[in-house]
């Protein structure tokens, strides 16, 4: 996972180098509310289910615009929500908190490049960490995974920009004793930023 880290890096690298002297580049910063689908989360000893409640996320990304309707660039999204965690087989609930980081790739198309309202339509790709604990003394389990994200949107003159943006995981792996044993672990989440 850290060579795929540090090869997106030396790509946006790359990419800012030339959009100095060549292409246009812009930078979003933004706030957003986000959704989760249930996940099943099993380890050596229970099954258990992973409800999340709608939380928060923040984001930022860096784009650059390659022609007046094509850009690529990346993303870095960070979600928090509450929830719980559910053991099947007990039907016992423990109260829990859930964290998320993503760091994507991405490419958008915007259509009527000489109109105020732009609408938009963008895929992105990468990798993410998913962080869930028990309130009370449990300790911190990490989830790494694949994540891909499409999304639609409309912006608004140069800056506001509003988006709707699914999150979906195909596959998931553990660094501790949970893993993800269902293959639907996703979210949607509508978003709205401000680029610059």
């Amino acid at each position: 996972m850290k060579k795929i880290v540090c090869i997106i890096f030396v790509l946006l690298a790359c990419f800012s180098s030339r959009a100095q002297s060549s292409f246009n580049s812009v930078k979003e910063i933004g706030i957003g509310f986000a959704g989760f689908n249930p996940a099943i989360i099993a380890s050596a000893t229970s099954v258990q289910e992973l409800i999340r409640t709608p939380g928060v996320s923040l984001y930022g990304e860096y784009r650059i615009g390659i022609t007046n309707w094509f850009a690529v660039g990346a993303q870095l999204d960070l979600k928090v929500s509450d929830g719980s965690l559910i053991q099947m087989a007990k039907d016992i609930y423990n109260q829990m908190r859930y964290f998320q980081e993503s760091l994507r790739l991405l490419a958008e198309i915007k259509f009527l490049p000489r109109k105020t309202v732009r609408p938009y339509v963008g895929f992105a790709a990468g990798i993410g960490l998913g962080h869930f604990k028990e309130l009370i003394s449990d300790p911190l389990n990490t989830l790494v995974y694949c994540d891909l994200a499409p999304r639609l949107g409309v912006q608004f003159g140069n800056h506001v920009r509003v988006s709707a943006q699914f999150s979906f995981t195909p596959s998931v792996s553990d660094e501790g004793v949970f893993k993800i044993v269902n293959g639907n672990f996703t979210s949607v989440g509508m978003n709205i930023g401000w680029a610059f």
